[in-house]
Order: structure tokens, then sequence, then C-alpha cells
């Protein structure tokens, strides 16, 4: 196993692959890292014994089961943004290999509120100067000069040229509707939906290095997902699945000197596998490739000067050979730790203390037997797309008759939890209906709420259960 410490060594970068068993690229590049928290690798055996046909294994040499080193992984990661609105965060790679669907990235409606608004129980109609880039389906910011707040919401209707509906409605938590004063903004962002037919063929390569050691994963798939919002921290998202295949490499040094030219080398470690290639190494300042191996790993053929690193040059022996990692380029938005608006259950406004929403995509990886050879052709659906909810948060006095009430009759309704207070710096996470499980409610200086149930979607015509918001 590979458990990857945080820290400014650690490096990962994901790169989508056009083919579940086809690797995006022979090398990372810088513009596809993503800063972690951590990262782990577990990787499967290679070969599993053979059995007679009575079931008992058998002592015959070669006759093991050849099987390809498929792995677990694991990650998480800060939810760092852009920092400007219409700008894909660095993990975009992520989220839709993963399963989601980005159904508009933001950046193209810019207008402002005319003051005229009305609301309902879910939803609040937001008068506008301009609809005409937005349609239902989308995401806007709305920002109410008047408290310095600002609203991601889900677009549920657009009238032409005059406004905007928005679920769920704009609430503060003394449980009056909010509206927004004649020359506020309201600005499109961008926003996913879960694709409930994901294509199966949807994988990652994924480089992970620290300090001189690289993991190398080809046909990554994400499995399960958790977002993580409120506590006082960051948000946080939390990704796992397993890999067609995977591949480690090493740290060697030179045996014997080269020059500027020769394509084979020698090393005094045996450090990669065929599997691994083609690999990528440094060696002072250059970036060989390695194309081939010998038998007993020790003799490389190698492609020199490949335009990754500088030119070809001379290397003495004993010279460092490590993994190529590039340097990398992060997005440093952190969505900070303060709510921005309140989270929103039905048409009750709660403070945030801690919001978790984990969706298992329901993949499985296929796999089959055929003769002495063992394989891993792919990965499947094998259900449909689970998304859990939990959330906790205070209550205005008021407001804990109401929502206690309802919640004790199981009550079923829209949910928004929202986190960040600065454009290009904020994300939502909006449910169109959670279904309760078993509510509990704590009473003392503070009025607390805290529930778990299962999010679905609206309609058979807007089936996802979830929406990220990110603006």
């Amino acid at each position: 196993m590979s458990k990857y410490p945080n820290g400014h060594e650690l490096r990962v970068f994901f790169d989508p692959q056009s083919a579940y068993g086809t690797r995006a690229a022979d090398a990372p590049a810088g513009a596809d890292a993503v800063l972690l928290r951590s990262f782990s690798v577990t990787p499967s055996r290679p070969s599993e014994p053979g059995e007679d046909r009575y079931g008992k294994i058998t002592e015959v040499d070669g006759y093991d089961i050849e099987m390809p080193e498929g792995a677990e992984w694991s990650a998480e990661l800060d939810a760092n943004l852009s920092g400007s609105i219409g700008t894909d965060p660095d993990f975009v790679d992520i989220l839709t290999s993963g399963g989601w669907t980005q159904d508009d990235a933001g950046g193209n409606l810019d207008t402002t509120a005319d003051g005229s608004n009305s609301h309902t129980d879910t939803t609040s109609t937001i008068g506008v100067a301009s609809t005409s880039t937005v349609s239902a389906g989308d995401a806007v910011a709305i920002t109410v000069a008047a408290s310095g707040t600002t609203f991601l919401r889900y677009v549920s209707a657009v009238s032409s040229g005059t406004s905007v509906t928005v679920k769920p409605a704009l609430v503060g938590l003394d449980g009056q509707n909010i509206d927004p004063a004649n020359g506020d903004t309201v600005k499109s962002v961008a926003i996913f939906s879960v694709n409930q037919n994901r294509d199966e063929d949807k994988a990652l390569t994924i480089w992970g290095t620290y300090a001189n050691h690289q993991d190398v994963l080809t046909g990554a798939i994400v499995q399960q997902e958790t977002w993580s919002m409120g506590g006082g921290g960051t948000a946080t998202l939390g990704v796992s699945g397993f890999a067609q295949s995977s591949a480690s490499l090493g740290y060697t040094t030179l045996d014997g000197d080269i020059d500027n030219s020769v394509t084979s080398l020698d090393v005094n470690d045996t450090v990669l596998n065929e599997r691994a290639l083609p690999a990528h190494f440094l060696i002072g300042t250059e970036v060989v490739e390695v194309t081939a191996i010998s038998a007993d790993g020790y003799t490389w053929t190698v492609a020199r000067g490949d335009g990754l690193g500088a030119s070809a040059a001379a290397h003495s022996s004993g010279a460092a050979i490590t993994p190529y990692r590039p340097s990398p380029t992060y997005a440093t938005a952190k969505v900070s730790a303060k709510c921005g608006a309140p989270a929103v259950f039905g048409d009750y406004a709660l403070r945030l203390q801690s919001a978790q929403i984990q969706i298992d995509w329901g993949m499985q990886e296929d796999a089959n037997e055929l003769g002495s050879c063992y394989a891993r052709p792919g990965a499947s659906a094998s259900g449909g797309v689970d998304v859990s909810v939990s959330m906790e948060g205070l209550l205005r006095r008021d407001n804990e008759g109401p929502v206690a009430y309802e919640l004790q009759r199981r009550f079923k309704a829209g949910m928004i939890v929202q986190q960040g207070d600065v454009a290009g710096a904020m994300l939502a996470l909006y449910c169109p209906v959670v279904r309760l499980e078993e509510p509990a409610r704590t009473t003392s200086d503070k009025v607390g709420v805290s529930f778990s149930g299962r999010a679905k979607g609206a309609s058979l015509t807007t089936p996802s259960p979830v929406y990220l918001i990110i603006g």
C-alpha cells in the first residue's frame, strides 16, 4: 500500500482517458495537478494460484493465473476553486469522469435585479433587467447589497426578459423572505448535475508522486464521493474507487557514464516493470522516456530529450534517476469556513454547523477468467446512483416549534447548503427532494436540529438527486 503523507512533496495529477483501457497520456502535465490533503493506493496481487477440479491449489510451477495489477485508491482534497466565476476548478476532471455533467459553465449572465420580487414557500421569483443567456436548469448567484449576502440558487423557470424563478426560496435566519433591491447583481454560475446514465468507459489516469516514488493508475473509476461542509473548516471532497491497472516507479542511479546520444543505459536498481511503460524519468534536468527494459530490469531503452525537460546531455555514473513530475499549477481560492447564505430545508433557514453529502455512483469492476488469463475489461453500473445527506444546524427559537413538528412528521423537502462568501470561491449543494429518516433535536441556549435522509430527483424530467453549484 502506498499512503502518501500531506506536504509539499505530494503531487497528484488527474487526466481523463478517451477509453477505459488506454492511458490518457504518457506523462503527467502540470495543469492536471490537484492539491490534495491525502492520497493512497492499495495494489491487488498480480497473480492467483491455479486450482484443480477439486478446488485444491496446484503446486505446478507456472500454473498461476496471471492478473493485471489493479488497485484501490482514495484521495481527499480541499475544494479550492479558481477565484473567478466561469473558470473551472482544478478537480473538474474528477467530477466529470466520476459521473457529474456540467450543465452550464457560468459567467454568461451578468445582470441586475429590478426590485420586483415574489415568493412561495419553496421559490423566489426575481425581476431582472435581462434573461438573454439563462435558462431553466442553470444556476445564479444573487448578491443582496443591503446584507452583503450572496445566495447560490438553482434556476427552475425563466420568464423571458423579465424574471428568473429560483429554488429554494431566498430566506433569512429570521424566517423572512429576502428581497433583492433594484441594482443588486444577478450572475450565472457553474452548475453540475448527476448523470444517471454515465458513460461506463469514463475513467482517469492518475499519477501519484511523493518524494522519489510514483504510482501510475490507468482506468481509475470513481465509486464514491463525499462532500463535507461547515464544522468551522473549509469545504472538502473525498473520492475513492478502483483502477484497472497500476504500476510503481522508484529511485535509482546510473550505472556507468553516458553521452548525449546513447539510447540504452544501465541502472543500479530494478524500479519499474513493463506495466509502467512508457515511463518518464528525470536525470539532472533531462527527461528521458523509457520505452523498453531488459528481462532483469537493469537495462533501459530510452528516448532522449523528449521536450519535457532540457536537451539531451552527458551524465556521470551514479547520477540520480527519479520519476518525472512536472511543476504543478494549483487553484488557491479556498472556500472559507463562512457559510455565506443560511442553509435551507424546505422553507426554514438554519445556521449550518455541518453537512455531509455522500454519493455512491453504483459502479463496479467487471472481471472474468479466460483460460489461464485474468482480465479486467471495464466497469459497469451495478445500480442507480445513491445520495445520502446528513446535516446539523441551529434554529432561531421562534422557528423551533414549526421545524421540529415538520421534522417529526418525517417531512420531505428541498435542501441547500452553501459555503464561502467571496465570488469565485463559493459552492453549494442543492437536493430537490430529501426524504428524512428519524430526526434529532437538542435544546440549550440554542436550538439545534440534526437529520439524515436520502436525496431524490424532483421528477422524471429533472432526475438529478443533487446539483453542485460553483460561484
